[in-house]
């Protein structure tokens, strides 16, 4: 019985090959874009998750064009300010600054994601440290950085203690390696930057 399906199929195959190709076409395109959407939509759903109070945390934010055209998010200073002031709500808040900036140490240098952060950073996000003291990141000049930013720069030698240089347009300065964090999830706006 199912041998005689099979046959009639596959006559019906060669008989109508136009059809029987926009039904496969029409079938894979429909699957695959299956597949895509539910990876899609499994990736938005993980975003931070990492972190511990997810529940508390909010983000305000602006969107603007730079001179060049290029369009970006600011977190707007003065209204974490007025939050925290006016809406007893509100713990605490964390100004962050990411952009795409040039990071160097000595003869090493390459484009990175810097987020530059308020000293109570770490208090607010769960990111697990590998090295350092959380409370050293709320000295003027200390910088926190991921494993593999650490590795890049300063391959297998101790990266605690050392300056690395950040120039961005307007931003430009040193900063000392207080810690090192774990390499921060793809599933996060700061993924695979260094946090100063």
């Amino acid at each position: 019985m199912l041998r005689s399906y099979l046959t009639i199929a596959l006559r019906n195959l060669k008989r109508y090959r136009f059809y029987a190709l926009l039904n496969v076409v029409g079938l894979s395109i429909g699957v695959a874009s299956l597949l895509i959407a539910i990876i899609y939509a499994d990736q938005q759903f993980s975003f931070h998750r990492q972190h511990e109070n997810l529940d508390r945390i909010y983000r305000v934010v602006r969107k603007i064009t730079d001179t060049d055209g290029t369009r970006f998010e600011v977190k707007t200073k003065a209204v974490a300010n007025r939050l925290e002031g006016a809406f007893p709500e509100v713990e605490q808040t964390v100004k962050v600054f990411n952009r795409l900036m040039w990071i160097s140490s000595r003869d090493v240098g390459f484009n990175q994601k810097v987020a530059c952060a308020s000293p109570r950073f770490l208090d607010v996000f769960t990111y697990p440290l590998v090295k350092g003291d959380p409370e050293s990141l709320k000295r003027p000049g200390a910088a926190f950085i991921t494993q593999s930013v650490a590795r890049k720069l300063f391959g297998e030698d101790e990266a605690i203690g050392r300056i690395v240089s950040v120039d961005y347009k307007w931003f430009r300065g040193d900063f000392e390696v207080t810690g090192i964090l774990e390499d921060i999830p793809l599933t996060n706006d700061s993924s695979s930057g260094s946090t100063f």
